[in-house]
């Protein structure tokens, strides 16, 4: 009875391999072709697999053989740049290459971008001030390179994204009020840079972010007054910063936050007696402010605590006597 099927098998299998193949027709827009030649310049980097006129979705710069488009269900593989059924390149995923130099401007010509990650190399100058072209971007990130200067006001215009992450370099500036327009941003990441000014009080109209972390920059100012809009957030990341004021009592609105972290501040006031509605915190970390007041005694309903920290502040009082209530409490 196997045997019956094995005929039928192995013509399904040649049919699956012909429809991949038949894929290697497409050629890739000469618009697409020349960015690409763009950034083997800009990086000094010959990418094997591909050459000009070579379909798209033979490029691989590890040279591993892979040819699909994103909209073919029958081809599945890593590759690091896919195209559309126009040509069109619609992924970019060079993380992790030592890529060196600057990034084209050219590369606001990829239109078609829906995901660009050029993370994990050594990439230097500034983002292109044309970013904002790739409109259709859903994900971006140049995080852990060696960039320079502001954040281009364009990126405003990127509505599409749910993930934004710019978090190790040397980018400078404030961070734009624009960035409120990205109504559908899951994930933010602006951490260990020299952002300086206020956090813009825009951030708190994404609705729908759920990891905000702006941490190791240089920030001034108050927490915004509306962070408690942001009912989706599960991490939210504001240490090591100059930002001063009071922790917002809207912040007790969180009620998904696992992680807060608003260390190493210059913030003032009393913890709020409401942070004890944050049930889902694991990680609470509030030292090295000017904190004042007492802790709050029903803390200790926040049962699942690991991380509880007040150290070096400006708090009077005792330390809550049920405090051993929390026992999955690691660090005190």
């Amino acid at each position: 009875m196997v045997g019956a099927w094995l005929p039928l098998f192995f013509l399904w299998l040649v049919a699956v391999a012909s429809s991949c193949h038949a894929l290697l027709v497409l050629p890739i827009q000469d618009t697409q072709a020349a960015v690409l030649s763009d950034c083997q310049k800009a990086w000094g980097r010959t990418f094997q697999g591909w050459t000009q006129g070579a379909d798209c979705n033979l490029f691989n710069p590890m040279d591993e053989p892979c040819a699909c488009v994103t909209s073919d269900p029958t081809c599945s593989c890593a590759t690091p740049i896919r195209c559309d059924s126009r040509g069109m390149i619609s992924l970019l995923d060079l993380t992790g290459l030592s890529l060196t130099g600057s990034i084209p401007n050219s590369i606001s010509l990829l239109t078609a971008l829906t995901w660009l990650d050029l993370s994990v190399n050594q990439l230097n100058g500034p983002i292109p001030a044309g970013i904002g072209k790739l409109s259709s971007l859903v994900l971006l990130n140049l995080g852990n390179n060696s960039l320079t200067g502001s954040i281009p006001d364009s990126i405003a215009s990127l509505t599409a994204l749910e993930t934004l992450d710019l978090s190790n370099n040397q980018l400078t500036g404030p961070i734009p009020a624009g960035i409120g327009n990205l109504s559908l941003l899951i994930y933010l990441t602006l951490n260990s840079n020299s952002w300086t000014g206020s956090i813009p009080e825009t951030i708190t109209s994404l609705t729908a972010l759920a990891w905000l972390d702006l941490s190791k920059n240089r920030l001034t100012g108050p927490i915004p007054a509306g962070i408690g809009s942001l009912s989706s957030m599960s991490f939210l990341d504001m240490g090591w910063n100059f930002l001063t004021g009071s922790i917002p009592n809207s912040i007790t609105s969180l009620s998904a936050l696992r992680l807060m972290n608003l260390y190493r501040n210059s913030l003032t006031g009393s913890i709020p007696n409401s942070i004890t509605s944050l049930t889902a915190m694991i990680y609470m970390g509030l030292y090295e402010n000017s904190l004042t007041g007492s802790i709050p005694n029903s803390i200790t309903s926040l049962t699942a605590l690991r991380f509880l920290s007040f150290a070096d502040n400006k708090l009077t009082g005792p330390i809550p006597p049920r405090i051993g209530n929390l026992f999955f409490l690691e660090v005190l």
